[in-house]
């Protein structure tokens, strides 16, 4: 059936793929098992209703990648997204206003908090 695409190769792309999202790779336990637990974020798609405003496509894929690395900087941020800083300099600003995002403590070794 050719389901199969490189036979003893999914430990190997699990662990590329966190890297590529900048998450903590695996623990081994003595076994040679480890365990990932795989988040989905939650659909934001309904958000701006709730606050009395349509979020912008934009504004849901930066409060989606802040949830997939809250840690995520601000430049990080613009490229994952793909746009400009200004624009999504604009777009937080917005968010803030909004009360979805928060920035907490200070520009290097901060973190974002989606509320």
């Amino acid at each position: 059936m050719h389901m199969v695409e490189r036979i003893g190769s999914g430990i190997k792309r699990v662990r590329d793929a966190m890297a590529k999202a900048q998450l903590p790779p695996p623990e081994f336990s003595t076994e040679g098992m480890f365990e990932a637990t795989l988040k989905r974020p939650s659909n934001r798609r309904n958000e701006g209703e709730k606050l009395g405003e349509k979020l912008t496509e934009n504004q849901i894929n930066i409060i989606e990648a802040i949830q997939c690395n809250n840690k995520i900087t601000q430049l990080e941020l613009a490229k994952v997204i793909g746009i400009s800083t200004t624009s999504k300099e604009n777009n937080l600003r917005k968010l803030r206003q909004l009360g979805v995002v928060k920035r907490i403590g200070p520009a290097k070794g901060g973190y974002w908090e989606v509320i």
